[in-house]
């Protein structure tokens, strides 16, 4: 069983977060609120991740994609309501 968490403030510069992981359940990418201006990030790519099973990625309006793989599912998912999900192949 493997989770990662990035909460606090943790920030980053760069516009896309990527994550690759066979075996990550649970990966927590909140950002606290007074750095969500600061904050870079405007994708988030999990496509690699098959065996998520909880993701929070709500980092304010900013990040405008969602990345998954198609027909994958994330039961416990978090994110803001500007965010889209796109699937890819």
């Amino acid at each position: 069983e493997i989770r990662l968490s990035l909460v606090g403030s943790e920030m980053c510069i760069r516009d896309r977060f990527t994550m690759i992981g066979n075996k990550l359940l649970s990966l927590d990418l909140t950002v606290a609120s007074y750095y969500v201006w600061y904050d870079g990030i405007t994708s988030i790519d999990v496509s690699g991740c098959p065996a998520l099973q909880t993701l929070k990625c709500d980092r304010g309006e900013k990040v405008k994609s969602l990345y998954l793989k198609k027909g994958q599912d994330i039961p416990h998912l978090t994110k803001n309501a500007a965010t889209e999900i796109v699937y890819v192949d």
